[in-house]
């Protein structure tokens, strides 16, 4: 599988889609047993009623299992992480990956050039298929004893981390992992990536009540296994630790070019990367760019839809500084913006986003803060019969999906009020000096009226940035987050809270920008201004 494929994926999810949360019961497969039929277990009852299966840890029932025995041989040749899912005293999610989803690369035969690659390999991340390929042919690779002793220990370092980003630290169910968007995984970097945090991953449920959850976008989770230690979850694909920020833009070239050859081009690469850089002549090696950042990211389409004559502008040597100050405007340094988690690394401190108190007394960098966040302002034009929207097109598609009128913005049938879980608004500092960003972070769950007896939860998130909804949320990369725009953020526009008015549901992109030749370019100098008055 090639890494570009992930992303790509990802990119195929750029519109926002509501899906339907499962039932509090869930559905385990015995593959312990390998078993073809799913069996019933209550996870929270106090005692097994008499004839239940017998629990295994995790580790036991993957080795057990004759659909996983790539992935067992894998955890033996990783002690450290065998211990781990064997220990009977956690309470884990693991996140297994089935022989059918680990395919033998073409190239069967190691090469001297299949493990240079992955030592050079500078944006840090890795296949498990080609490790676990390497794995069963590294007896017969070439090199003497002492060589082969290093590729095994480096081959060892390379699998513990990726099957830690296989690794949740609390034990939780696929209608429980529904109810957030993001969870830190098991592996943390040594390297300084996040400050040393663990790496995060995106946890989100798309298409028809019935579907099932999508991890990092495209890996889908099928079956699930009650262990003694945790649950397992059997997963399409493996799992891969994400690159930089700026890295997963390049690979996504055709949503993300136009972004990535601007970056390039006035010379932000460093604000939004991290990379390995080898050392010389046997001296250590150097970690170079961004630790903590949060970008939001323009697609393509956003730089096309300026006028014509701001883009000949912007992309001409007059206007390439101006271009770079927008840039830095959709660009949040040292802070880790999540809509389910926060972290500022410049005071270390961090907080899960779970009511809406849980802002409270956190530090935002520059004097930035946070204030309430009002629930009817923000599901007004959801709900309010009043409000007439241009064209169809301008009600946002998940709520075309799950059956409101496009015209008033009413249900077509009598959906509950959702009820609000967190919400908070937030003014973030960004790479433009003392110019600011008004974030709005919503979390509301929508209890759906379906038939059975148990109610279907549908776990809704939303980031508006200046009053424009962020197009894809909670990108995780090894060096932050991203947040995808299908517009680029104005900054002459009256920055606010919350989701845009209604008169402006229905975009109109050349006004937007109206009369910027009086002002974006004087907006542009104001921090060089600045800077001249306090010397």
């Amino acid at each position: 599988m090639k890494v570009h494929q992930l992303f790509l994926a990802a990119a195929a999810c750029s519109a926002a889609v509501v899906e339907y949360g499962d039932d509090e019961s869930s559905y385990f497969y015995d593959i312990s047993a390998g078993s073809q039929l799913p069996i019933h277990l209550p996870l929270q009852s106090a005692a097994e009623p008499p004839g239940a299966p017998v629990l295994k840890s995790i580790y036991e029932t993957i080795s057990g299992s004759p659909e996983f025995t790539k992935l067992a041989k894998a955890l033996e040749f990783d002690e450290e992480t065998l211990k781990v899912l064997n220990d009977s005293s956690s309470s884990l999610t693991f996140f297994a990956v089935p022989d059918w989803a680990l395919k033998e690369p073409k190239d069967k035969h190691p090469h001297e050039d299949d493990f240079e690659s992955l030592i050079d390999n500078s944006s840090g991340f890795y296949n498990l298929e080609a490790v676990v390929s390497m794995l069963d042919t590294g007896e017969s690779s070439p090199g003497d004893d002492e060589d082969k002793e290093k590729r095994k220990k480096f081959l060892k370092k390379i699998l513990h981390a990726i099957l830690s980003y296989h690794i949740l630290p609390d034990a939780l169910t696929q209608s429980e992992l529904a109810a957030n968007i993001t969870y830190a995984t098991s592996l943390e970097l040594p390297d300084g990536s996040l400050d040393g945090k663990p790496l995060r991953i995106h946890v989100e449920k798309r298409g028809p009540i019935a579907s099932p959850l999508k991890v990092n976008f495209f890996n889908t989770l099928t079956l699930e296994t009650k262990a003694s230690n945790g649950i397992v979850h059997t997963i399409s694909r493996p799992l891969l630790p994400p690159p930089s920020i700026f890295q997963e833009a390049f690979l996504l070239y055709q949503a993300f070019s136009t972004y990535t050859s601007v970056i390039q081009r006035v010379g932000l690469v460093e604000e939004l990367d991290l990379r390995y850089k080898p050392g010389k002549k046997g001296e250590k090696g150097t970690l170079e760019g961004a630790p903590v950042v949060t970008s939001f990211i323009p697609i393509n389409k956003a730089f096309n839809k300026l006028p014509l004559k701001l883009r000949l502008f912007l992309f001409s040597p007059f206007g390439e500084h101006v271009l770079k100050k927008i840039l830095q405007y959709h660009t949040v340094p040292e802070l880790l913006i999540h809509s389910d988690y926060l972290y500022n690394s410049t005071s270390g401190e961090e907080v899960e986003l779970t009511n809406i108190s849980s802002l409270e007394g956190f530090d935002f960098e520059h004097g930035c803060d946070h204030d309430e966040f009002h629930l009817e302002r923000h599901f007004q034009p959801l709900f309010d019969p009043k409000v007439k929207y241009a064209t169809s097109h301008a009600m946002p598609r998940p709520y075309r999906r799950i059956g409101l009128d496009t015209s008033s913005g009413l249900p077509r049938s009598p959906f509950p009020k959702p009820e609000l879980i967190f919400a908070s608004n937030i003014t973030v500092p960004t790479l433009f000096g003392n110019h600011t960003l008004d974030l709005t972070i919503v979390k509301y769950k929508l209890t759906v009226p379906f038939p059975g007896p148990d109610p279907h939860s549908l776990f809704i998130h939303r980031v508006f940035v200046n009053g424009q909804r962020a197009v894809l949320t909670d990108v995780p990369s090894r060096n932050g987050a991203a947040h995808v725009l299908a517009r680029l953020i104005n900054p002459h526009k009256n920055k606010k809270h919350g989701p845009p008015d209604h008169a402006h549901v229905a975009h109109d992109d050349e006004n937007e920008w109206a009369g910027w030749e009086e002002w974006l370019p004087k907006w542009a100098d104001e921090e060089d201004l600045a800077d001249e008055d306090s010397t």
